[in-house]
């Protein structure tokens, strides 16, 4: 069973004490009418690895602004409501080497947030990006937001668990662009790819980040070319317009 030191009040915990919980939980702090844990204290967890220190406990539960933290380094900080994250927080991962600082809700990550981690592969990278910055909802990214790579590309646009998934915008470090439509994190449908080697410009449809369907292929020096693309090339019939006006299919 339980083991508790401290003020008593009707034969009831009440008041400063510590109570020893039969799972090997243990709670400093302030009781009242029972073991009901209310105002500032400290719970650590049998297994050692996990504490809450200064915060506020009401119905027996985290209530208020707190810090949980681990052995490791890692640390949860912000407000709690009913035993969970709630409100604005921030949260470190060392072992995933994370760092978010924004909204919760029911434990959860969800609103606004930005999370960045310093490995190159982790829980919160998709496609090895490095930090997103934006709406959260339920522990996913979903809405409007910004991946940041630590190459130096950077995507914008909405999300849906987690994925790229319809208006959004890339920009790479080597100065080419792709503005369109997403789907599941990559270039699907109509948009507009700009190079930078030649200055080619691609206008029309896309699939799994491939020119594929209807498009035009505008070059630098001026010529056009309209035709049906499979996986980049062009297949099917095409016109080609040079840039002096010469039309030729």
């Amino acid at each position: 069973g339980c083991r508790y030191d401290g003020e008593w009040r009707r034969g009831l915990p009440h008041g400063k004490g510590v109570m020893k919980y039969a799972n090997g939980d243990q709670f400093r702090g302030r009781f009242e009418a029972g073991s009901r844990r209310t105002g500032k204290g400290e719970y650590v967890w049998a297994n050692g690895i996990e504490r809450h220190v200064g915060g506020e406990f009401a119905l027996g539960e985290r209530w208020g602004i707190g810090v949980t933290t681990s052995k490791d380094g890692s640390f949860h900080s912000g407000q709690y409501r009913a035993g969970r994250a709630q409100g604005e927080g921030q949260e470190e991962a060392k072992g995933i080497g994370m760092l978010y600082e924004g909204e919760y809700a029911n434990g959860l990550r969800h609103g606004q947030g930005c999370a960045s981690t310093s490995e190159v592969t982790g829980l919160l990278t998709l496609l090895q990006w490095m930090e997103y910055e934006g709406e959260w909802v339920l522990d996913t990214k979903d809405g409007f937001g910004t991946l940041r790579r630590k190459s130096g590309a950077v995507l914008s646009g909405h999300f849906k668990m987690d994925r790229a998934l319809g208006g959004g915008e890339l920009l790479c470090p080597d100065g080419s662009s792709y503005q369109g439509e997403f789907m599941n994190g990559v270039a699907d449908g109509r948009g507009v790819y700009r190079g930078v080697n030649r200055g080619d410009v691609y206008q029309g449809e896309f699939m799994a980040a491939h020119r594929h369907g209807r498009g035009r292929l505008s070059f630098a020096n001026g010529d056009k070319l309209d035709g049906e693309f499979c996986w980049n090339k062009l297949c099917g019939r095409a016109t080609f317009q040079s840039c002096w006006g010469a039309i030729r299919e």
